[in-house]
């Protein structure tokens, strides 16, 4: 009989060892790698929110336009809250081509009537609404940067409230500081509504004004300034050229038509247009006075009774009835109508006395040729832009 052995069925197999229990935990290079994810994530946090809430700062100009003297003042805007300065933060540089996030839209409405300089950006303009505007600046010691800000720059002094301003961001002119518009001449009559440009004793000699635009921010409606003649010339066609000025001149652009057809600089002459025509503003009576020119020498002596006459004989005129001491019925009434016939008139004027020191005037009559009004006669804002597009000037009632 078998030894009595125990059933096979609880015994291990033979030969084999039992199987050593399952881990349960991560391995250590699995830890490794965990841990260090977990640090590189807290290290580009702090970096980021570094850069987050760095303070950027900008500076906030504003000067006066004109012979008034240029003030300045500079002030620093941190960034705002977290949520504000998150959302607004700009993912690409300065000066790239890509645009910047901007979740909250366009700027906020502000009562800042400041201009601030900056060098990037693209034009636009975004109307405000503020109380007390400020004047635009004026300084030339940053010509070719551009401009980006709220321009507010007063007409004449007068206290002016709920004035439409617009934030913008164009060039600015190397003539910004040098030419401006000085005053505007309101008017539902298109011949007599005017704008004045002045310039500065420091303007470039030769300043070219022809293709400058003056444009209404408000309307958007925009003109040019067309040629000129520099010597108007009597019963012939005249050639027309760019206007170009000199320091200290000034240039008054009326919406309407020219009498004489053509835009022209004054002269000491020129009055004698106003004769027969009506010119706005009216052209100055200072033309050589008869009394003044050259009389003939004896034996052909002017007689006493016409002296008296030519004593009397006004300004800028020309003789349009005869009196006693210039008819033709003898040989002294003849010579006094000659004498007076010779040295009256604007082309024997400017043939007499175009070479004289202070013959031209500092002054240009331009004009825009429309028929109807083009500035608002209130809450009007006025651009003056160069050639090239670029900010002169401005000029708001």
């Amino acid at each position: 009989m078998p030894p009595n052995f125990p059933p096979t069925s609880n015994l291990p197999p033979i030969g084999l060892n039992p199987r050593p229990p399952k881990a349960t935990g991560p391995d250590v290079q699995t830890k490794n790698i965990v841990l260090f994810a977990i640090i590189f994530s807290v290290l580009a946090t702090v970096v980021g929110l570094f850069f987050i809430f760095k303070p950027h700062q900008k500076a906030e100009t504003a000067s006066t336009l004109g012979t008034t003297t240029a003030q300045t003042a500079t002030s620093t805007k941190a960034k705002g809250n977290f949520f504000s300065s998150f959302f607004k933060f700009n993912l690409f540089p300065s000066g790239s081509n890509s645009p910047g996030l901007n979740m909250f839209g366009p700027p906020s409405r502000s009562t800042s009537t400041s201009k601030t300089t900056n060098t990037t950006g693209q034009t636009s303009t975004t109307k405000t609404t503020t109380k007390t505007p400020a004047a635009t600046n004026t300084s030339a010691s940053a010509p070719t940067d551009k401009l980006e800000g709220i321009y507010g720059e007063l007409s004449s002094g007068e206290a002016q409230l709920d004035l439409e301003f617009f934030t913008i961001n164009i060039p600015s002119s190397p003539l910004r500081g040098q030419l401006w518009i000085s005053v505007v001449k309101r008017s539902t009559k298109v011949d007599g509504e005017t704008l004045t440009i002045s310039t500065k004793n420091t303007l470039p000699t030769g300043t070219n004004v022809t293709g400058m635009s003056i444009k209404s921010v408000v309307s958007g409606q925009i003109v040019q300034i067309g040629q000129g003649v520099y010597l108007p010339m009597a019963n012939q066609v005249n050639g027309l050229a760019d206007i170009k000025i000199l320091p200290g001149q000034k240039i008054i652009v009326a919406t309407t038509h020219s009498p004489l057809g053509y835009s022209f600089r004054l002269n000491k002459c020129t009055g004698y247009f106003e004769q027969f025509q009506n010119f706005t503003p009216s052209l100055p009576q200072s033309c050589p006075r008869l009394k003044d020119e050259t009389r003939p020498a004896p034996p052909n002596q002017l007689s006493d009774a016409c002296l008296d006459y030519i004593d009397r004989f006004p300004a800028c005129k020309i003789i349009t009835t005869q009196a006693a001491p210039i008819t033709p019925t003898t040989d002294q009434g003849y010579d006094c109508l000659k004498f007076v016939q010779d040295n009256t008139g604007y082309q024997n004027c400017s043939d007499l006395h175009r070479y004289d020191a202070n013959f031209y005037s500092n002054e240009w009559r331009t004009y825009l040729n429309y028929n109807a009004s083009i500035w608002k006669s209130k809450r009007e804002i006025i651009w003056l832009l160069d050639q090239q597009g670029r900010f002169i000037s401005q000029y708001s009632y």
